[in-house]
């Protein structure tokens, strides 16, 4: 996102104050656990097992793709970041494949006739 208002962060707040509102801003969410009531009023905790893979291809993009978003092309740095996320879908295991029964495949013999 380009441009807005700080929103009450005070960390947004100090860079307004020196810099300006005019600034990419990349947000990092760790999404909605589904009910209101369980949803922290603050996010101190590390990151769940579960979600090292996925995170360390995102900060890997983002990593690679901050040169793009300083040289004033968000949208090239929305693509490392999109290439990074992509490989990280393709490197995930594929469903077991039943295992076909190969005598079922072969054709039956016919008796050999005999003359």
């Amino acid at each position: 996102k380009t441009a807005g208002g700080h929103a009450g962060h005070n960390g947004l707040r100090s860079i307004h104050q020196h810099i300006g509102a005019d600034y990419h801003r990349v947000r990092l969410g760790i999404g909605h656990p589904g009910h209101k009531d369980r949803v922290a009023g603050y996010v101190l905790h590390d990151f769940a097992k579960a979600d090292h893979a996925w995170l360390d291809d995102l900060l890997s993009g983002i990593g690679e793709g901050a040169v793009k978003l300083a040289g004033k092309d968000p949208a090239g740095f929305m693509n490392k970041i999109a290439i990074k996320a992509q490989a990280q879908k393709s490197q995930k295991p594929k469903a077991a494949q039943p295992h076909r029964n190969e005598a079922a495949l072969e054709k039956p013999q016919s008796p050999d006739k005999e003359d």
